[in-house]
């Protein structure tokens, strides 16, 4: 669906998201958790969910297909 080339920035790119996310969520939990046990369940679920529907609002399934190389 994507040339190679953007598929790399946008592996790049939530790999260091994902790494900046795992270094403010113990923060984030323990200031949340302060006053409420409720708020950081909200927060992470909520991030769950705009995962999910994410993965769900892509445009075709690839899997099984072959992985076209595409150079610009």
């Amino acid at each position: 669906v994507y040339p190679t080339t953007l598929r790399g920035i946008g592996l790049g790119t939530s790999n260091a998201l994902a790494r900046v996310g795992s270094i403010i969520t113990p923060f984030v939990a323990q200031v949340a958790s302060d006053s409420s046990l409720l708020f950081p369940i909200l927060i992470y679920g909520s991030a769950s969910l705009f995962g999910v529907l994410a993965a769900v609002l892509l445009p075709i399934e690839t899997r099984g297909r072959p992985m076209m190389e595409t150079h610009y």
